[in-house]
C-alpha cells in the first residue's frame, strides 16, 4: 500500500466506504484516487526497520525506494554465470 499505484486503486474501488456528500463508494475519479494517494503517501511516517526483509523471494519490484536483501539475492544471482564465463 506504500505505492501510489496500489493506494489509488484501492482508494478509487473502496472510498468513500458510504455515501458522502453525494459521492458514493467506488465513484471518485483516477485523478481524484491519485490525488488523494500522492497526499496521504507524502506524510511523514516512522521508518520500518524490519523492511529490509520485504521480498524475501527475490521479486522486489524496481520502483522500491530502499535496498532489500532480495535485491541482494537476485544482483548475486543474476552475477553469478556471468562471473563463471569470465573465468
Amino acid at each position: 500500500m506504500a505505492r501510489i499505484g496500489t493506494m489509488a486503486g484501492y482508494i478509487k474501488r473502496n472510498m468513500p466506504t458510504a455515501e458522502m456528500g453525494g459521492i458514493n463508494k467506488g465513484d471518485l475519479t483516477e485523478q481524484q484516487a491519485a490525488d488523494l494517494a500522492a497526499f496521504i503517501l507524502s506524510q511523514e511516517r516512522p521508518d520500518f526497520v524490519e523492511k529490509a526483509n520485504d521480498w524475501p523471494n527475490g521479486d522486489r519490484p524496481d520502483d522500491v525506494p530502499y535496498e532489500t536483501k532480495a535485491k541482494k539475492v537476485k544482483e548475486e544471482v543474476s552475477q553469478g554465470p556471468e562471473e563463471e564465463k569470465k573465468k
